[in-house]
């Protein structure tokens, strides 16, 4: 299973115990007598050894790091409105729709709306023709 943030551990299960995440911490659990096993302080503790902790009690979680954007790709980002996307289409070049795009059968196919603008092609290298990102989960990512 790939996580993201470790929100997305919250109540996950296998046969034997439960994963519980509140506060900075991500707890252990049993499931039969509801007893934290082990707590761990995720907001110090390196990412590699919560995994790794995890998995000791068979969870097979792995950290989808999230993209970070450049200085340069930060401010051109909070220039935009927050609810219009962008998009990687089969010619490579990043567009600006101000409406989500339709998925095509050459990556992202035409807007909702006509608005478009190209963009150089070296910037946000993370968006793939597969997956559009709304500027407001853009915002989101950590930047230098």
């Amino acid at each position: 299973m790939k996580i993201s943030k470790w929100e997305e551990l919250d109540d996950l299960k296998n046969d034997k115990y439960q994963v519980r995440k509140y506060c900075g911490f991500i707890a252990v659990r049993t499931i039969t007598e509801s007893i934290d096993v082990v707590d761990i302080y995720c907001d110090i503790t390196p990412k590699d050894k919560i995994l790794a902790i995890l998995k000791l009690f068979g969870f097979d979680i792995e950290f989808e790091e999230q993209p970070k954007l450049s200085k340069r790709e930060y401010h051109f980002v909070n220039y935009l409105p927050e609810d219009w996307w962008m998009a990687r289409d089969a010619d490579k070049a990043i567009y600006i729709y101000n409406a989500e795009p339709k998925n095509g059968s050459n990556g992202i196919g035409t807007p909702v709306f006509w608005q478009e603008m190209l963009l150089d092609g070296r910037l946000f290298p993370f968006i793939t023709p597969d997956r559009a990102w709304s500027v407001k989960e853009l915002r989101e990512l950590e930047h230098e």
